[in-house]
């Protein structure tokens, strides 16, 4: 859930109320915390833009109405928008981060003797109990090509991603799906089989925009809701069937984001407050996952 607005005036939140019962948007009033007993309007993330424009409309009618009848006064203020994790600018910082620390493995796979070697995935190791390379592989890369097309595509399934579902969530579903996709892969290829590469937690965040741009659509109109899942099946036969990609983490990525996806608009229901503490738990969970496998793998 995201703010969207805030005022102490009773008429302002019955309109603002009215209206987003009327659009069928959920929404959620909570005290400002101030001395001024404001209270704040909540909606989920993917319902921001348009709660807000309705809001900022409103705001504008009325006071237009008001400057024609009587002396302006105070309008309550609209708060601002706070898409996903702050804006397309914050989305895009933190998929650059992502991006910042694949090449931060990269330069290490250069410089640090064993790096690639203890953490790529090695299915004859993962299957004897070296379970910390399905996590590990994500964050190598054969070459800078491969690197670079990883990194394009994190940057815009990121950004897409971390807008409507936020940055913890978002690197908990790439980080998380895209093991789990290593783990099949490897399974399903064997002893002898060697991976590394994000492509499956890329193809996990690709699955998780397609899942979110379905809750998107009315949920009655198939139609409307199959050019998104056509869109992401379209991109995985264009770029995960190349002659040396692992089409099995690629599609088993695609598979779990979209799994995952179908779930995570649910969160919206939840408080904001509860909400916002389980994102914070949710991305130093992820972050000391991988910090824990790498930390395992350099001390085998």
């Amino acid at each position: 859930m995201v703010p969207i607005a805030e005022s102490g005036d009773p008429r302002a939140l019955e309109r603002w109320t009215f209206a987003l019962e009327a659009m069928h948007i959920p929404f959620t009033l909570t005290p400002a915390g101030d001395e001024n007993d404001e209270v704040v309007l909540w909606v989920s993330r993917e319902d921001a833009a348009r709660a807000h424009r309705a809001v900022v409309e409103l705001d504008l009618e009325h006071a237009a109405e008001r400057a024609r009848l009587a002396p302006a006064t105070e309008s309550p203020r609209p708060a601002p928008v706070e898409d996903g994790a702050g804006g397309v600018g914050a989305e895009l910082r933190w998929s650059l981060g992502a991006v910042w620390l694949l090449m931060v493995s990269m330069l290490a796979q250069t410089y640090v003797p064993g790096w690639e070697e203890r953490g790529i995935l090695d299915a004859a190791a993962f299957q004897g109990g070296e379970l910390e390379r399905a996590i590990t592989a994500i964050t190598l890369h054969s070459s800078v090509i491969h690197l670079l097309a990883n990194s394009a595509f994190l940057l815009i399934f990121g950004v897409a991603t971390v807008r409507h579902a936020g940055a913890a969530l978002a690197a908990a579903v790439g980080v998380g799906s895209g093991a789990l996709a290593n783990v099949v892969s490897a399974l399903a290829h064997g002893a002898g089989f060697r991976s590394l590469g994000a492509s499956g937690a890329t193809f996990a965040l690709l699955g998780l925009a397609a899942a979110l741009a379905v809750h998107r659509r009315p949920r009655d109109a198939v139609v409307r809701w199959l050019p998104a899942v056509g869109a992401a099946l379209g991109l995985l036969a264009f770029t995960g069937v190349a002659p040396q990609s692992d089409l099995v983490a690629h599609g088993a990525g695609l598979v779990l984001g979209f799994a995952c996806g179908l779930g995570l608009p649910r969160l919206g229901q939840l408080e904001s407050a509860r909400l916002a503490r389980l994102e914070r738990g949710v991305g130093a969970l992820t972050a000391a996952v991988v910090a824990g496998a790498w930390l395992t793998a350099m001390l085998r």
